[in-house]
């Protein structure tokens, strides 16, 4: 089943479920682009649903549909015959406006992110604003649309939100990386949007910022290794094999970066 068949199947999902589909999501963009591969018609079509059993509270997705993928993140563009991808309407703006010329190239180190901000709207049960046409509002269209213009997030977290509209940002260099949002996404849904809010906006010293942390993910890795050594979970659930992933890519100092960057990126 599609991503987009399951949203219309599941049209009030939980924030958590929400998020644990965008962070999938995102972890499929990052793992591509870390591997120079583009996919570059990134749509809810192109993700695949495993649904969930009784003991998950979000499906597995997976990316699928490489036929107009590159194995370059950058593509020469001296001709108009060179193909820029598919889905023209969730093409990163620097994408759609680039003009072959002598020496140009396609840059899609954060094309695809953009495109995945774009589709982060259905998935969290709003319209695409790239898609959207109605009799007041008309689609936003990636090569000339302002930031004014993107409709606020439809999230109660704003620490996602925030996130999104530095995604969204016309110019690629004031965008965040991959990896970035990726790990961004795995600690909001880790740690709880709600928690790591109330960490980020307290006063407290960073050094005890960093040890909450990092005590935080020493409890974490012993309750995940607890669970499957001592059988206390009959089946392998979806919110397992995210922890063990997430605790698989990072480990605590790696968290305490990604928090420091965070600060940079996304809170205001």
């Amino acid at each position: 089943m599609s991503l987009k068949k399951y949203l219309i199947l599941n049209p009030f999902p939980t924030e958590h479920c929400s998020l644990a589909i965008l962070t999938q999501c995102f972890e499929s963009i990052d793992f591509l682009n870390q591997n120079q591969i583009a996919h570059r018609d990134l749509k809810l079509d192109n993700f695949l649903v495993q649904l969930p059993n009784e003991n998950d509270d979000f499906p597995w997705i997976v990316i699928t549909d490489f036929g107009l993928c590159s194995t370059s993140l950058k593509i020469p563009y001296e001709t108009w015959e060179v193909c820029k991808g598919g889905n023209s309407a969730l093409m990163a703006p620097e994408i759609k406006t680039a003009c072959p010329r002598k020496h140009a190239i396609l840059d899609y180190e954060k094309a695809d992110l953009w495109s995945m901000g774009t589709i982060a709207y259905e998935i969290f049960g709003a319209l695409n604003p790239f898609y959207r046409k109605t009799i007041d509002q008309h689609a936003l269209d990636g090569a000339n649309y302002c930031a004014d213009h993107i409709p606020p997030f439809p999230s109660r977290l704003p620490l996602l939100a925030s996130m999104v509209k530095k995604i969204l940002r016309r110019n690629p260099d004031e965008r965040p990386s991959t990896s970035l949002v990726s790990a961004y996404c795995h600690l909001l849904l880790q740690y709880g949007p709600k928690q790591l809010n109330a960490l980020l906006a307290s006063e407290d010293n960073r050094q005890l910022h960093n040890q909450i942390m990092k005590s935080w993910f020493k409890l974490l890795s012993y309750r995940t290794l607890f669970e499957i050594t001592n059988k206390t979970i009959s089946r392998i659930s979806n919110s397992y094999r995210m922890k063990v992933m997430f605790l698989a890519k990072y480990n605590s100092n790696q968290l305490i970066n990604i928090i420091d960057q965070s600060l940079s990126e996304f809170i205001v």
